[in-house]
């Protein structure tokens, strides 16, 4: 380490090494400070984002039961789901019959 023969340039030297280990400690503060509050931050937010998801999942459940409700109970729709069902298994049957007779 050089010696120093000015009072002048000890001083100077000294007050630029306090400087800078006041700076560091600062920083080291300030950023663990920082870094608490944005854990702090991040997880209230994700608790109001899980209650938003919450809330609209079971909206749409909610909507997707009332619906199927209604169309549950149109007769129309009732109607037309067992034609059709009625429908395939009378073409399987007839697909049947014709392998049947072919063979």
């Amino acid at each position: 380490m050089p010696r120093f023969r000015r009072l002048r340039t000890r001083l100077i030297v000294a007050f630029a090494i306090l400087v800078t280990v006041v700076q560091a400690i600062a920083f080291v503060l300030v950023n663990a400070a920082n870094d608490r509050n944005a854990q702090a931050k991040i997880g209230q937010e994700l608790a109001v984002g899980e209650r938003i998801f919450t809330r609209l999942l079971d909206e749409k459940r909610s909507q997707l039961i009332q619906t199927a409700g209604v169309l549950s109970a149109d007769y129309g729709l009732r109607e037309a789901v067992a034609a059709q069902a009625l429908g395939q298994r009378v073409g399987h049957a007839g697909q049947t019959l014709l392998a049947v007779h072919i063979v």
